[in-house]
């Protein structure tokens, strides 16, 4: 479904930001000491986002567009992966 896909995107962008250290996670360390990890995040979240929003993307997908009540869960369920790491 859509709304696990969304999460399964923003696990992985977040997981990301997890790999700036091989010792520290998220919490410990900025994100911005690398910009280019950043701007790549951004970029595939847009991505997904236009996904998502726009009509005809989203019936190629498969996708439904979300609330923001379901931004809130895909935030409640991706969030722990900064605190696991």
């Amino acid at each position: 479904s859509t709304l696990s896909l969304t999460v399964l995107v923003v696990i992985e962008m977040l997981n990301a930001f997890n790999a700036l250290s091989e010792d520290g996670s998220l919490i410990q360390r900025p994100p911005w000491t690398n910009p280019w990890l950043i701007l790549a995040c951004l970029g595939s979240v847009l991505v997904h986002c236009a996904i998502l929003y726009v009509p005809f993307l989203a019936e190629i997908f498969a996708v439904c567009p979300l609330s923001m009540h379901d931004w809130i869960l895909v935030m409640c369920f991706s969030f722990p992966v900064i605190l696991c790491d």
